[in-house]
């Protein structure tokens, strides 16, 4: 299958994915949880780094990947920018939990088509720019503590054997 051309957000220059690995050019997507695998080396992606010189931004394997509907910007990037902690947080939710299952993924597939048109209303209106930064906030703090919540008690503590 092949693969779209990505636009690095921060230089704005078109990419194409490249094998780390093996230097192929040739991916095929994987519909469950959108990463792209490398068809000579069977290497897998879920984010390419830009292949612009002098650029080190990391493009998510979702841009890539024709089986992920393109779109333009997602909300929690709008609100607090590309490399940011809760863009950070919410994207491994996304790729640990949400696209590892079948109902999670048409939720984040849900998603795609529907961010681009919210980002135009948040864009226009003060009030719904505030009200989801309010619900992405509380969505990352939920991600936050559930992550935590699966951690063993003694995580971290040095455990006294008798």
């Amino acid at each position: 299958m092949g693969f779209r051309k990505a636009i690095c957000p921060r230089c704005g220059k078109q990419n194409e994915p490249l094998c780390s690995n093996c230097g192929g050019t040739s991916f095929f997507g994987n519909p469950t949880n959108f990463n792209l695998t490398c068809t000579r080396c069977a290497l897998t992606y879920s984010e390419f780094q830009c292949r612009t010189p002098g650029c080190d931004c990391l493009i998510g394997a979702t841009l890539f990947n024709p089986l992920v509907p393109a779109a333009g910007c997602f909300i929690a990037t709008e609100l607090y920018g590309e490399d940011s902690a809760e863009v950070a947080c919410l994207r491994s939710f996304r790729n640990r939990v949400l696209l590892t299952n079948p109902i999670g993924a048409e939720l984040v597939r849900a998603y795609y088509r529907i961010a681009p048109s919210v980002i135009t209303l948040m864009r226009r209106w003060r009030p719904v720019r505030a009200a989801l930064q309010s619900v992405v906030a509380l969505s990352v703090v939920v991600v936050r503590m559930a992550g935590r919540r699966g951690r063993p008690k003694t995580a971290g503590k040095k455990l006294r054997v008798p």
